[in-house]
């Protein structure tokens, strides 16, 4: 099975799985008066299970850092086209 494909069927499980989250009889068992953390229990359920049903949760770990080290200064080559140095 080639990476196309995996991430195709991983896709159609994630929307699988927000479709079973953002349904009625989910968002019944949460709908209670009661807090966590000073939250309603409600918001901090829908928070939380749309964080982890992001599409890059359950991905690589290594593929998440890389990008965000992509944009840290130091990532800029010296042969970057945006780069410019003053001769002044």
């Amino acid at each position: 099975m080639g990476e196309i494909e995996g991430r195709g069927q991983r896709m159609v499980a994630l929307c699988m799985l927000g479709c079973v989250l953002f349904n009625f009889p989910m968002l019944a068992l949460f709908n209670v008066r009661g807090t966590f953390f000073g939250v309603p229990v409600l918001y901090a359920y829908i928070f939380l299970a749309w964080g982890t049903s992001r599409p890059d949760f359950f991905g690589n770990p290594r593929s998440r850092i890389s990008r965000l080290n992509s944009f840290a200064p130091s990532a800029v080559s010296a042969s970057s086209p945006f780069l410019t140095q003053s001769t002044a």
